[in-house]
């Protein structure tokens, strides 16, 4: 179930890291690996707990209503993983000490939004995309096809 989940998985663990590189460097932190690993860890556990709830919710819709290509199947992951991820994320910075100060917290969460849902949206608008070329490239349905002998361009 989750072997084709694994680009959408490494997309969003990747926008978490970048969220924790970032904000170390606009600090003027240093950007090692442990110093990355630090400031994301309760965002990246967030990100699985948010991982977890959402398969559940998908997999109840897709029970409820009997497929999985429904549009709306994709409601708990749009909802849950930036959402989830920020609230987790938040508590544990809370709760570890390293604290969330000033407007951290709206800032935390609008990069994730932007960023978890920002590369969903490009891929679904370009998956769109290729599949409405495909369409076009195809040709006219076989019924309106030109019948043997009219010339090619109509006229």
């Amino acid at each position: 179930m989750l072997r084709h989940r694994w680009p959408a998985l490494t997309l969003d663990v990747l926008c978490v890291l970048v969220f924790a590189t970032v904000g170390r460097s606009s600090h003027e932190e240093r950007a090692s690996v442990a110093g990355v690993l630090s400031t994301a860890w309760p965002f990246l556990t967030g990100l699985a707990l948010a991982w977890l709830l959402a398969s559940v919710l998908s997999a109840r819709w897709v029970r409820v209503r009997g497929r999985d290509t429904d549009a709306l199947a994709v409601l708990p992951w749009v909802w849950t993983v930036p959402l989830v991820t920020w609230a987790v994320g938040l508590g544990l910075r809370v709760t570890s000490g390293q604290g969330v100060s000033g407007a951290f917290p709206l800032v935390a969460l609008g990069f994730l939004v932007v960023a978890l849902l920002g590369w969903r949206a490009v891929t679904t608008a370009a998956r769109a995309l290729r599949r409405n070329a495909g369409v076009r490239r195809a040709g006219p349905p076989r019924s309106a096809a030109r019948a043997p002998g009219t010339p090619a361009h109509g006229g």
